[in-house]
């Protein structure tokens, strides 16, 4: 170990150091805490964005498994398509929104909407309570 103050180095156990009389023990001990904690906050964060990821792509991906296909084409819109609530129908060609009535691309796109929002912010949620479980389980 090295003397904070002036650099000579020193055996662990030495109160002071032998080049400068810097008192050395307190002073290591102090910096090595801080740094310890310092890296268990960001372990934390880390722990939590990362559960809240995974929940949210996980919670997504089940939720465009469950999107319904559209009855009259068996057609099923893109994850993109559902979060903008628009379908470009190749067949009729015609922007199809969720706000259309009486077209079934329209009722799977609200219906898929629906499951894909729900069931993300579900994984998310899911995935924050288990992040902050897992970061309570290591103090």
């Amino acid at each position: 170990m090295h003397c904070p103050n002036c650099g000579k180095e020193h055996e662990q156990n030495d109160l002071f150091c032998s080049g400068c009389g810097t008192k050395i023990s307190s002073q290591i001990k102090e910096t090595s805490t801080a740094s310890e904690a310092t890296t268990l906050k960001i372990d934390k964060r880390l722990i939590i964005i990362f559960c809240l990821a995974a929940g949210l792509f996980f919670g997504g991906a089940l939720g465009y498994s469950l999107a319904p296909e559209s009855k009259g084409r068996g057609e099923k819109p893109s994850v993109i398509d559902l979060i903008k609530g628009t379908y470009y129908d190749t067949v009729a060609y015609e922007l199809v929104t969720t706000k259309d009535s009486n077209s079934h691309i329209a009722d799977a796109l609200r219906q898929g909407r629906g499951s894909l929002f729900t069931l993300s912010l579900l994984g998310a949620l899911t995935g924050g309570i288990v992040g902050g479980m897992i970061t309570k389980k290591k103090n």
